[in-house]
């Protein structure tokens, strides 16, 4: 699949998941993200396990032609060694400040830091809110084995973590900013 465009369908979802396939072992795939018609955006680690069908039909194949012709590097800068989740949660929350994952929810995206993983089965999350917020009611425990996607560094990603760290450093956004 490495180097190629596809449509990927996930167990129990009705939303699917396309980009170009940048790397992949037995467990996951590393895809560079195309949400809307040409456009690339973020990254993603997709497990294998919750894949039903992996698609190439005319569409991925030109959305794949397109990217050429516009000589398009889907290449990730940053080193990485695949692993278990816990080993790639800690990863991105490394390199990139905050993770963002989705399990069987597929409209939910969740975004925070690690508080907490127990017993290697359990993350307990510092849920930060689409506003850049550390959501401190939240205390939902989610189950490792039911993520299905990690993402980061989307243009979404990047502007929540661009304002937690704006509000995190004491600074505040007025109603009234010009």
């Amino acid at each position: 699949m490495k180097g190629k465009y596809y449509t990927i369908h996930l167990k129990d979802w009705e939303e699917n998941i396309r980009g170009w396939v940048i790397d992949e072992n037995e467990d996951w795939l590393l895809i560079h993200s195309n949400s809307n018609d040409y456009v690339f955006d973020g990254f993603s680690f997709i497990r294998k396990k919750f894949i039903d069908k992996a698609e190439r039909g005319e569409k991925e194949q030109e959305v794949e032609l397109v990217s050429e012709l516009r000589k398009e590097s889907h290449r990730l800068k940053y080193k990485f060694k695949f692993g278990d989740i816990i080993s790639l949660i800690k990863w991105i929350e490394k390199k990139f400040g905050m993770i963002e994952f989705r399990d069987e929810e597929e409209d939910t995206i969740f975004i925070g830091t690690i508080r907490k993983i127990i017993r290697g089965e359990i993350l307990h999350l510092n849920s930060i809110d689409p506003r850049g917020k550390i959501n401190k009611d939240f205390g939902y425990d989610f189950e490792l084995n039911k993520i299905r996607v990690l993402s980061f560094h989307s243009n979404y990603f990047n502007a929540v973590k661009l304002l937690w760290r704006h509000r995190s450093s004491g600074n505040r956004i007025s109603d009234n900013a010009k």
